[in-house]
């Protein structure tokens, strides 16, 4: 089973050369509030998942454009990298690289289209030791949360 986000792609800053600068927003009460037992930690946590759907947040999409997002999108592997929100109700969930360029050449901007992503998994690494913990999001049944 999985946490189940849709959610308005946006613009921010990336902070590493690991993950883009696009992320979606998932209320912090879902994810991290629920899976990170101290905010404080230290650690590098990524979320993997699988793409469901893309949509314009205004409009409708082309046949042309469906069948696009159809055929390189929905149902590949999505990875992002994940800021809690500590000082506000929400999450950042950073696409990786190799996720948001399977976005860009498919033509989805920020602020133009959302996304509905299936998380599965978190993987939490300690950095010092590089030690991971992966922890299965949601095993028993589906949960879903909209994005801000």
């Amino acid at each position: 089973m999985a946490l189940i986000v849709k959610s308005m792609l946006r613009k921010g800053y990336s902070l590493s050369s690991d993950f883009s600068d696009v992320y979606l927003e998932v209320d912090n009460k879902y994810l991290s509030k629920q899976y990170i037992p101290s905010l404080l930690t230290k650690q590098k946590i990524w979320v993997t998942g699988t793409f469901l759907e893309v949509s314009k947040i205004y409009g409708e999409i082309s046949k042309e454009e469906m069948d696009v997002f159809q055929k390189f999108i929905v149902g590949k592997s999505a990875k992002f990298f994940l800021i809690p929100g500590l000082l506000v109700p929400y999450d950042k969930l950073y696409l990786d690289q190799a996720s948001w360029i399977s976005l860009r050449d498919c033509g989805i901007f920020p602020e133009e289209y959302q996304i509905k992503v299936r998380l599965e998994k978190m993987i939490a690494i300690e950095p010092s030791t590089e030690k991971t913990q992966e922890i299965e999001l949601y095993p028993h049944r589906d949960v879903v949360a909209m994005g801000t």
